[in-house]
């Protein structure tokens, strides 16, 4: 499309991230004006998504009058605003607008941009839902990852593992590993005097990594419960557990990964620090080149790509 501002929408099951973008300005790290951020789909209910997106661009709706909106993510799922199908892997940029859904909403021109799916490696089906914007967006930023196979990891809820090959997505899996680390850690009794005030526990992290590397024969489910029994011994403080299970669910998801399928040479982690610099130490263990880059960057280029390729109106 040619309008110079519009706004770019990432709506993922826990955050949403809004741009306002400004396609003339030449600064590729700061290719925004503004940005938002509001609770991910799962946070509302019914019919709020419209209200909420109302509410945070009001202001710039405004000052720029109506112009286009792409949205990704959760927004096009069964909970969201609208839902769109899924693109079926293998899948590139260009095979994304064949399913986009359309519309007006308050004298705006809205794109909502499909998900993908396929059959993973289990043979099971398999979704994603605003993890593609991130890695075309990579790829967009980085072409020369598009010339060979490579292997993306994108730490979060769902956690997704991708193989890309020539710039398009060809399969992927997804790991429960961030609603998995919530729900034992918040509901159940492996943790449950933790205060998850102290912080991240380096050494108590790694521990959990080496444990579910050393005794990955076992499976998650047998090293689980150590959690609560290394506290009840003493070894543990309520906060070092809680390091030591995500050290123990990261360490399998990242064993699970690595071992079912061919691995590149580099392994590309999108996503934000916090998390991603986990996921890259529990690599580097398997002796495993890793590169970290921003989820926020990867993002912004990806709808920024795919607004690029919207025909005109």
């Amino acid at each position: 499309m040619s309008a110079r501002y519009f706004i770019a929408g990432d709506w993922g099951t826990s955050n949403l991230r809004l741009f306002l973008v400004d396609l003339q300005n030449d600064d590729a790290e700061q290719a925004y004006l503004d940005k938002r951020n509001g609770p991910g789909i799962a946070e509302l209910k019914p019919g709020e998504a419209e209200q909420c997106l109302s509410q945070l661009t009001a202001s710039w709706r405004e000052q720029y009058g109506p112009i286009p909106i792409i949205l990704a993510g959760m927004i096009g799922s069964s909970i969201g605003w609208h839902e769109v199908p899924y693109v079926v892997c293998p899948v590139g940029p260009d095979d994304l607008l064949n399913l986009c859904k359309i519309f007006e909403w308050n004298q705006h021109r809205i794109h909502i941009l499909p998900g993908l799916s396929c059959i993973n490696a289990q043979n099971a089906p398999d979704v994603m839902r605003g993890e593609e914007i991130q890695i075309f967006g990579l790829l967009a930023l980085h072409s020369r990852l598009s010339q060979s196979e490579q292997l993306f990891c994108l730490p979060g809820t769902h956690n997704k593992w991708a193989t890309i090959r020539h710039g398009k997505v060809h399969h992927f899996n997804t790991a429960l590993a961030g609603e998995l680390y919530d729900v034992l850690s918040n509901h159940s009794i492996l943790c449950r005097e933790s205060k998850h005030e102290q912080g991240h526990d380096a050494r108590a992290f790694e521990q959990g990594l080496m444990q579910a590397k050393k005794h990955h024969q076992h499976g998650l489910l047998q090293q689980l419960f150590e959690t609560r029994s290394r506290q009840l011994s003493g070894e543990f403080s309520p906060d070092d557990a809680s390091s030591y299970l995500s050290g123990l669910i990261i360490g399998a998801d990242v064993q699970g990964a690595l071992g079912h399928q061919h691995t590149p040479k580099t392994l590309h982690i999108i996503g934000d620090d916090h998390l991603s610099l986990r996921y890259k130490k529990a690599v580097e263990i398997y002796q495993l080149d890793c590169q970290h880059h921003s989820g926020e960057a990867a993002v912004l280029s990806g709808l920024q790509l795919m607004y690029s390729l919207l025909p005109e109106s």
